[in-house]
């Protein structure tokens, strides 16, 4: 009897069955950060795009503001004195048009966002044509996030 509770004493390691689950869990954990990471990093690009798109309208801003509003000196991304290496995602930028009837209108990219006067953001982040000429403030700076809509910031 007592060689039988040495012998229990003595018996030492992990069954199959514990190793198993501990293997199961480590698993689990690793596929769902192999799930979360790409999201995480598309979040991450998308918040840099929203940054730069950020940038953009500031020298807008900035370059009206030199030019005593008059839109027709700030329609080339040189008059906006903002170099493009200074962005984080986007690789450039584009002067859209007046209005986006016309067949100057350039879409905006994931790479390259695009600024328009007379356009005017709504709450869900389109934009609206606005017929209000004598409107101090009417431009916005719209641009496409990875994996969703466009986005509009006025």
């Amino acid at each position: 009897m007592c060689a039988k509770i040495m012998h229990i004493k003595s018996k030492k390691g992990f069954t199959i069955i514990e190793v198993l689950i501990v293997l199961g869990i480590a698993g689990l954990i690793l596929v769902s950060m192999l799930l979360a990471v790409p999201t995480l990093q598309k979040r991450q690009r998308n918040h840099e795009r929203d940054s730069d798109a950020r940038l953009i309208y500031a020298a807008i801003s900035e370059c009206l503001a030199n030019n005593r509003n008059q839109t027709s000196r700030c329609t080339t991304p040189e008059s906006l004195n903002l170099d493009p290496s200074s962005l984080s995602i986007f690789t450039g930028f584009h002067y859209g048009a007046t209005d986006p009837s016309e067949s100057a209108w350039v879409s905006p990219t994931e790479n390259e966002p695009n600024w328009l006067f007379r356009l005017r953001c709504n709450s869900t982040g389109t934009w609206f044509l606005d017929r209000d000429t004598s409107a101090a403030h009417s431009y916005a700076v719209t641009y496409i996030v990875e994996g969703g809509p466009n986005r509009c910031i006025d």
